[in-house]
């Protein structure tokens, strides 16, 4: 059995974790359920293309500007939905 650490938002650890124990059942049996469904395609992740793709890339600290620091800001307010690509 391969050993693996996923990072689990704390509240969403907690509830899981308090149910899982109701059913008698832990944490790491839950996430081996799921990933297992989803490999064997019994569960769909849904993803979105992009089209054109867009290539993504990591910015340094000195290339940030003011103008793209609100841009993120901003972006990360509005809901996914409404969410565009924007030009860096």
């Amino acid at each position: 059995m391969e050993h693996t650490t996923l990072s689990i938002e704390k509240s969403i650890y907690n509830k899981s974790a308090k149910r899982a124990k109701k059913q008698h059942l832990s944490v790491s049996a839950i996430a081996r359920m799921l990933l297992e469904a989803y490999a064997e395609g019994r569960i769909n992740i849904m993803t979105i293309q992009i089209d054109p793709p867009v290539e993504l890339y990591e910015l340094s600290e000195n290339e940030i500007t003011p103008e793209i620091k609100k841009m993120a800001e901003e972006a990360y307010k509005t809901p996914k939905s409404k969410l565009i690509n924007i030009p860096v």
